[in-house]
């Protein structure tokens, strides 16, 4: 129980690095490539790297269930990575505005 718990905070505070730096590639490749594609808007940036991190985290989860993990703690990892890619969007949005 206590390894669920402990896995569920670093994917909680995980996710907000992971989707940093996945931000900050997304806002390089805008300015570099200007691919159509990939969105402009502030807003739409967070939400398609939140929504990118997470489906990546959940392909791997998946992999891990299949691989014997049980599917309580695949479960708990889900809902911990979106509870952090949420927070880490609402964050960041935060940070925008002041």
């Amino acid at each position: 129980m206590w390894h669920a718990l402990g896995r569920a905070v670093i994917h909680f505070f995980g996710s907000a690095g992971v989707m940093m730096l996945a931000f900050f590639v997304l806002r390089w490749l805008q300015r570099k490539k200007q691919w159509p594609w990939l969105p402009a808007e502030f807003r739409a940036q967070l939400l398609f790297v939140a929504v990118c991190v997470f489906a990546g985290t959940a392909l791997r989860e998946a992999f891990d269930v299949s691989q014997g993990q049980s599917v309580a703690k695949a479960i708990s990892d889900y809902i911990s990575w979106a509870l952090g890619c949420g927070v880490s969007v609402w964050g960041l949005w935060r940070i925008r505005s002041l």
